[in-house]
């Protein structure tokens, strides 16, 4: 291994009475928040399994009842994309590590997300969201609100690009807007192409156990990514994320789907199949990426589209390393982190640790679509937790 592991007192291969483990969905990561806030483990260190970097420093108890997340050094710390061989390689110890490592194929380093991934953490989990998406979304509804259709004006319909559910933005839309504009969702036409779904329903790539191995040569939490077995890759699951996002609009929204164009260029069959839906229908459509070449290329005079560029939030363009959030979204922020690095650490003391994992062996598609997470610890809050659980469910 890179280095030696951290007094974790987890052995991940027993899991007998001594180690607790309950599968919590976002929303009932609350309580399991809530308890560590009760039992005073209010500060802990995010702690990722791949690297072993900590990544945030977390505060439960702040003066306006918000979380506040604290960065450090990571963002100089975690490497970019071209430099994750190089990084991983300088911290094998032994000669035969390092001789493992050389027989390691070079897309396998993929699997690491990178310095911009991370970043990405703080758009997708919706924490600068009103910062940077809120314009774009409040001049569409309060363009909406002025229109009067009895006396002409077109209905309106919503669509998303591919990279725009990948980033969580229907998400985002419903839980910012949905209160304030229930009655202009209620009313608006969700258009989704197949070639949006197509391009998120790719599940395919899963690691076997030469990945799983490879990644035990690589990683001080060998027995942590030996869960990992038959679970998806990196840019799977964070497509997986994407599909999800899309169910829940599904839902939550009325949703039709419309047939691709013609065109081989995937983004062109996307856009032509809804500019041509646009015109037999005679609707109006606000068209929302994340994409600049997509937006470009919807912005070429179809008639009654509207190409809407989502600005993609940077964290570079803040200049402080402390953010705050509110529990729901700190939720979010957890569960994004399990499945961007397949498991997190959180490190409240030498004695009490808490790993949640967004892979392991034998999850499921229900466990995707209600965005469960696996948390495992020899604390007794989970006890207390499965003992809260059960008491609702028999409400």
């Amino acid at each position: 291994m890179i280095k030696d592991i951290r007094n974790m007192k987890i052995d991940m291969r027993k899991e007998n009475e001594n180690i607790n483990f309950i599968d919590l969905g976002t929303e009932e990561l609350i309580l399991f928040i809530n308890e560590l806030y009760l039992n005073k483990m209010q500060k802990f260190t995010i702690i990722d399994c791949l690297y072993d970097l900590n990544l945030f420093e977390v505060n439960l108890i702040t003066i306006n009842k918000e979380i506040d997340i604290s960065l450090g050094n990571i963002l100089a710390e975690i490497p970019y994309e071209n430099k994750v061989k190089d990084f991983l390689y300088n911290r094998l110890i032994s000669d035969k590590e390092k001789n493992d490592f050389k027989n390691i194929s070079s897309n396998f380093f993929k699997e690491f997300p990178h310095k911009n991934q991370l970043r990405d953490v703080f758009r997708n989990t919706g924490i600068f969201f009103n910062d940077t998406n809120q314009s774009e979304f409040e001049n569409v509804f309060n363009k909406i609100k002025g229109l009067n259709f009895l006396n002409g004006d077109l209905p309106i319909a919503f669509s998303f690009d591919t990279c725009t559910y990948i980033y969580q933005t229907f998400s985002h839309l419903y839980k910012f807007y949905n209160e304030k504009y229930s009655k202009i969702i209620k009313n608006i036409d969700f258009l989704v192409s197949k070639g949006v779904i197509e391009e998120l329903s790719r599940f395919e790539n899963k690691y076997n156990i030469d990945n799983v191995n490879s990644l035990k040569i690589l990683i001080s939490y060998p027995n942590i990514v030996g869960k990992f077995l038959n679970q998806n890759k990196l840019n799977t699951r964070l497509i997986h994320l994407g599909h999800i996002d899309y169910l829940k609009c599904q839902t939550l929204a009325n949703t039709k789907i419309v047939e691709k164009g013609d065109s081989k260029d995937k983004d062109m069959s996307i856009i032509n199949g809804l500019a041509s839906y646009v015109e037999n229908n005679n609707i109006m459509l606000y068209l929302f990426s994340h994409d600049s070449d997509f937006d470009s290329r919807a912005s070429s005079g179809f008639p009654n589209v509207h190409s809407c560029f989502l600005k993609r939030a940077d964290i570079n363009d803040y200049h402080f390393n402390k953010f705050s959030c509110d529990w729901e979204l700190f939720t979010r922020f957890l569960y994004y982190l399990s499945i961007l690095f397949g498991a997190i650490i959180l490190n409240v003391s030498n004695k009490d640790k808490f790993i949640i994992f967004g892979l392991w062996i034998g999850k499921r598609k229900e466990d995707w679509k209600n965005e469960r997470v696996r948390v495992y610890s020899h604390n007794p809050v989970l006890t207390r937790i499965k003992k809260d659980l059960e008491i609702m469910k028999e409400k």
